[in-house]
């Protein structure tokens, strides 16, 4: 059994996973779930009215989204580096965070916090985006 099956079928044993009605085998992670090691998550932000993804590779990052999702407060800002001109799993922006630097951080300077759209048109003068009032919506284990 291969980790996309493994984390998969332990999702479903924990009732923790909805099918797409696509017909393709999507399943994202509802909240009470726990992550599983070895596995690689996409991570949904909202911010305000608008959404981002982030591929997450850390155990301890992916550790952290799932506490954020499941309703522990942690004070915990998205933090990570932003690459322009191939948005991988960031669907619908034309940027995508660098999965190598992306983190929760607890400190972050003003001038990388606004909207995922900010971004889209350069308006955030750092080279890192840290969207303060991001909130962890779903996590989707990679395929």
């Amino acid at each position: 059994m291969n980790n996309r099956t493994k984390a998969l079928v332990s999702l479903f044993a924990g009732g923790a996973i909805m099918l797409a009605s696509t017909g393709t085998a999507a399943a994202d992670v509802l909240t009470g779930a726990t992550p599983i090691p070895g596995v690689d998550y996409v991570v949904d932000f909202e911010v305000v009215d608008e959404t981002y993804r982030v591929l997450v590779t850390d155990d301890k990052v992916i550790q952290d989204a799932f506490d954020l999702l499941n309703g522990k407060t942690l004070d915990a800002v998205p933090v990570g580096l932003v690459k322009y001109g191939k948005p991988g799993v960031n669907v619908g922006w034309s940027w995508q965070i660098d999965p190598d630097s992306f983190h929760f951080g607890s400190n972050s300077v003003e001038v990388c916090d606004g909207l995922p759209s900010d971004v889209e048109r350069h308006l955030i003068t750092s080279d890192h985006y840290c969207p303060w009032s991001a909130v962890v919506v779903r996590i989707t284990p990679v395929r």
